[in-house]
């Protein structure tokens, strides 16, 4: 499977880095991580979460 950080998922999504970390450690996104203070992984393919919550504001 492939993989994301944070970084390129806030810029594919349009949200900050910060926003998509903490959406990892709530577990609102699905995120791998291999211990505290370590970079998430993201797979690839992993929707927008803003587009699940059906946030439709432009």
């Amino acid at each position: 499977m492939e993989y994301m950080g944070t970084s390129q998922a806030a810029e594919q999504w349009g949200l900050s880095k910060s926003y998509v970390a903490r959406l990892c450690r709530e577990g609102a996104i699905p995120a791998e991580q291999d211990g505290p203070g370590k970079p998430w992984r993201i797979p690839i393919h992993t929707e927008n979460p803003k587009k699940k919550r059906g946030d439709h504001t432009a």
